[in-house]
């Protein structure tokens, strides 16, 4: 298996992503978003019933890939009070406001 590894520019972070289509199309998006001159909050929203493989979405909980990083991680709306930081790079904000399956919202900014 090949190893792509990048270096952002102005980051001191190194991401290094399996050589698979996916992984190809999230560094891809990671580098875009990182590169961008726009300086303007961008937000994902998780569609409950198109999860990408790397979310999830149970209760109040959901799980999302933070853009600029690419770490996976949690926000409850109990637990961390609707919304979190990325624990990696504190560079993306999680909010989780409900449930999936009851009408409740979750989403990424960056």
């Amino acid at each position: 298996m090949e190893i792509i590894v990048v270096k952002i520019m102005n980051s001191s972070k190194t991401i290094a992503f399996a050589q698979t289509s996916f992984m190809i199309q999230k560094l891809m998006q990671i580098v875009k978003m990182a590169t961008a001159g726009d300086q303007s909050m961008q937000t994902r929203h998780l569609d409950p019933d198109k999860l990408e493989s790397y979310e999830d979405w149970e209760g109040n909980n959901a799980a999302f890939m933070c853009p600029m990083c690419g770490k996976i991680f949690i926000v409850s709306q109990i637990i961390h009070r609707e919304t979190r930081k990325c624990p990696n790079c504190n560079r993306s904000t999680a909010y989780c406001t409900g449930g999936r399956l009851t009408g409740g919202k979750a989403y990424i900014e960056w």
